[in-house]
């Protein structure tokens, strides 16, 4: 879900490029879970470094593969939930009860329904 300052980018020509290449050249499979040793196709392309209003210009840090990492949706809540956790200790958010969490679209989910939380599945 992109913000205010960061819409026109993600629904340029430019991005929409460089995501698809990008996750062509990972073959279409989440890097994290490849890295455990699990097949989980990748649907998202995660800005290791978040973009912001002062680096979305920055041509390294918006469209630098370096910078990029393909993910599955799961991989990208638990990399925004450590986000937020390591907000939280300089800001209070507001909290989550245990074993519930948020999709990608801010829905509340429960997510203590898996043993695993990468197990979708696929083989």
């Amino acid at each position: 879900m992109s913000r205010r300052f960061s819409y026109a980018f993600y629904h340029s020509k430019e991005w929409k490029r460089t995501r698809d290449s990008y996750a062509a050249s990972k073959h279409g499979l989440c890097e994290r879970c490849q890295a455990l040793g699990k097949i989980v196709p990748g649907v998202i392309v995660h800005h290791k470094q978040e973009l912001t209003p002062n680096n979305i210009t920055d041509h390294d840090t918006a469209l630098g593969w370096d910078n990029l990492e393909l993910v599955c949706r799961q991989c990208h809540a638990d990399l925004h939930r450590h986000t937020y956790a390591a907000m939280s200790k300089s800001k209070p958010i507001a909290s989550v009860r245990t074993g519930f969490g948020f999709d990608v679209d801010g829905n509340l989910i429960d997510a203590g329904n898996s043993e695993d939380p990468h197990d979708n599945g696929a083989v």
